[in-house]
């Protein structure tokens, strides 16, 4: 029949084969109407007049690829009714089918009666739709589990476990943060949840202990490794894996990551929970970690195809997208918790010095630094390119004596040429690879061959050899913008309330800052006011634990003092009811986070969450949130120094050293002369231009 469709499924290349008659103009309509050329080839195996075959894998891509074109009202040169049939038959097959129609699951895989026989504890009607969708995710998608998505405090612990129990599971494999594997974990196994204390195996137990049969196995990251090798040994027909914060494992070139799918691949476990309440940032290839465990279709061949359909979207793929991504997701939403409520109140607070942290001031103190700064750099430019040139073929005489291929430097001394050609018609946002790989080469090759104050001095003129006044646009960040942020949240925290706050409640209360500097402030300003704080920053971070474990038990101790970075996650607090955020996160969702160590279940008393505010009156000041500071300083400072980079700003820093290499410019170098271990700077900082956090 003319309008007849057939298909054939091999099963052994995992493509799907559809034969029928779908016009002579079919491919070039879906070049030229739904999809780019380049798009068509990642999606297609083969597309003709007659045929078309795809991988299992995009079956759904190609069913609303078909529904687009035969509900278009559009004469567009193909066979409609073919069309119109090929569309049936997806409907029909089972992946299609289960995805686009909520049928209900008619086989249960998940034991409850278990669940309430093991637990304390048991499901909330705000969890349910957890249970609910794993049952479709395994019965109906053949998926080896799913994401289970949900804000911080909604319980993903205790819904993650039972679910492993409710599958009968003989070993659960807990993949998790190095503060959680003791406090959360742990301790929710063998005193909190369970009817009765289960057998737990740490990687805090590894090379002290032989493994002994222990049910539930508990590793932190950074542990991988050694938990690939136990489980290679250990043979279980039924074996749940839990991983805590699974998008710490959204970088598939990462170390980690492919550690991680080591592991699953060793175990192969048909049951995997990614718990996540920040599941994806920005980027498409933050997915394929994810996919790569839960879809056994995502071969390395439909990976890489994966990846140049969905890399740039058009408007056809922007909304096939959310749906795939959405059926690998178990969303529990806060609501109707039975929590108490939480609310959230300003602090205002003057200072005698206040006028020296408006935006007024600090833009005056740029002005003249550019100025000075400028004007030394130029008259001394030929010093600095002697002597960078010095060091570089000193190093380069070297290596080259040593082996070290020649090319290696040729390419490097081009990538130069191109960057300083570029940096004077200002189009360095054209060469970002550049940029990027001569810093590598630099960090690779140059620096390990220079020490102390050589090595100091070359970090120092390479950037102003390539790009001098986008070097002067890293110091002004560094020593003047958050310099004066610092300075400002510390003062902050030397005038804060401490006795009205602390004794706001019956409770306790927990101080977050970003900055170490501030949180040792807090700490000894509330020290001298009489109170015991205890604090969870720097070099204690390594003892979180027990600190966490003190400020609940013992009833002396309060305030607890904690940079977002080293307690913003993973551990409940609800020894405390109040927190005070001295200064804001640069994530939305790094602030809710920290919140949620103290609002979640657990927690019996009302939460206030106070936020400080400096007043300067009608002039704008340093106290706001960190993204729009350093957005406002980077429009002023291109305004002042002429040049615009054209690249996005990505700020990323450790406790106590600066890293530039994720920063393509090297915008922030001259951190390094700003007495970087009082700065202190522990978290991260990202602006682009298409992806904002709002408030």
């Amino acid at each position: 029949m003319f309008n007849s469709v057939y298909m054939d499924e091999d099963k052994k290349k995992g493509s799907v084969t559809f034969r029928g008659w779908f016009g002579v103009s079919f491919k070039n309509v879906v070049a030229t109407k739904y999809l780019p050329l380049r798009k068509v080839k990642s999606l297609f195996i083969d597309i003709r007049s007659d045929v078309i075959t795809v991988d299992n894998f995009f079956l759904l891509e190609l069913y609303y690829l078909v529904k687009e074109m035969v509900n278009s009202k559009s004469n567009l040169s193909v066979n409609k009714k073919s069309l119109d049939n090929l569309k049936t038959i997806l409907e029909e097959s089972t992946w299609v089918k289960d995805v686009v129609n909520e049928t209900i699951v008619t086989t249960t895989a998940l034991d409850y009666g278990r669940i309430k026989e093991k637990f304390n504890y048991q499901i909330l009607p705000h969890q349910e739709p957890a249970y609910e969708e794993y049952e479709k995710m395994k019965m109906k998608l053949g998926y080896k589990g799913y994401l289970l998505y949900g804000k911080p405090g909604v319980g993903k612990t205790f819904i993650s476990l039972s679910i492993a129990e409710a599958l009968h599971s003989e070993l659960v494999i807990i993949v998790c943060p190095l503060p959680t594997v003791d406090k959360v974990w742990k301790h929710s196994i063998e005193e909190e949840l369970y009817k009765e204390p289960q057998s737990t195996y740490t990687s805090l137990d590894y090379g002290k202990k032989d493994y002994d049969g222990e049910k539930f196995i508990i590793f932190h990251y950074d542990a991988l490794d050694k938990l690939d090798k136990l489980v290679k040994d250990i043979k279980h027909t039924k074996t749940t894996i839990l991983i805590d914060e699974s998008h710490n494992f959204n970088e598939l070139k990462s170390k980690r990551t492919n550690q991680l799918l080591s592991i699953t691949e060793h175990v192969d476990s048909n049951d995997v929970l990614l718990l996540s309440g920040t599941p994806v940032k920005a980027k498409i290839n933050e997915l394929l970690p994810m996919l790569k465990i839960l879809d056994g279709k995502l071969t390395k061949h439909v990976e890489k195809r994966f990846i140049e359909l969905y890399k740039s979207p058009n408007w056809l793929l922007a909304k096939i997208l959310p749906i795939r991504y959405g059926n690998y997701i178990a969303k529990v939403e806060k609501s109707d918790m039975g929590v108490p409520p939480m609310t959230k109140e300003d602090i205002t607070i003057k200072l005698k010095n206040g006028k020296d942290y408006t935006l007024k001031a600090i833009k005056e103190q740029i002005k003249s630094y550019v100025e000075d700064r400028g004007a030394e750099i130029l008259h001394n430019l030929p010093k600095y390119q002697e002597r960078y040139d010095y060091l570089y073929n000193r190093v380069k005489n070297e290596l080259i004596a040593k082996g070290t291929k020649a090319y290696l430097f040729q390419d490097y001394e081009e990538a130069i040429k191109k960057i300083q050609h570029n940096y004077d018609r200002n189009t360095l946002g054209f060469i970002p690879e550049t940029i990027v790989e001569a810093n590598k080469f630099e960090k690779s090759y140059i620096l390990p061959e220079l020490s102390g104050d050589e090595k100091k001095e070359f970090k120092d003129i390479k950037s102003i050899v390539k790009y001098p006044r986008l070097k002067i646009q890293g110091e002004v960040l560094g020593r003047i913008v958050l310099r004066a942020r610092i300075n400002a949240h510390r003062d902050i925290a030397k005038a804060l309330d401490y006795k009205t706050i602390l004794n706001s409640t019956t409770k306790k209360t927990l101080i977050f800052t970003n900055y170490v500097d501030i949180a040792e402030t807090v700490t000894n300003t509330s020290s001298r006011l009489g109170f015991t704080p205890i604090g969870v920053y720097g070099n204690t971070t390594a003892d979180l634990a027990r600190i966490v474990t003190n400020f609940t038990e013992n009833s002396k101790i309060n305030p607890l003092v904690a940079t977002y970075a080293s307690l913003s996650t993973g551990v409940p607090i609800v020894a405390a009811n109040v927190m005070v955020a001295i200064d804001l996160p640069y994530r939305e969702y790094i602030f809710n986070q920290a919140i949620a160590r103290l609002w979640r279940l657990g927690q019996d008393k009302p939460v206030t969450v106070y936020i400080t505010r400096l007043d300067t009156g009608d002039e704008k000041n340093i106290n706001d949130r960190n993204v729009d500071i350093i957005a406002w300083y980077k429009k002023e400072v291109e305004k002042i120094t002429g040049i615009s980079s054209g690249l996005e700003i990505d700020y990323n820093t450790t406790t106590d050293e600066v890293s530039n290499e994720d920063l393509s410019l090297g915008l922030l170098e001259a951190l390094k002369g700003t007495n970087i271990h009082e700065v202190s700077l522990d978290t991260t900082v990202k602006i682009k231009k298409d992806i904002t956090d709002t408030w």
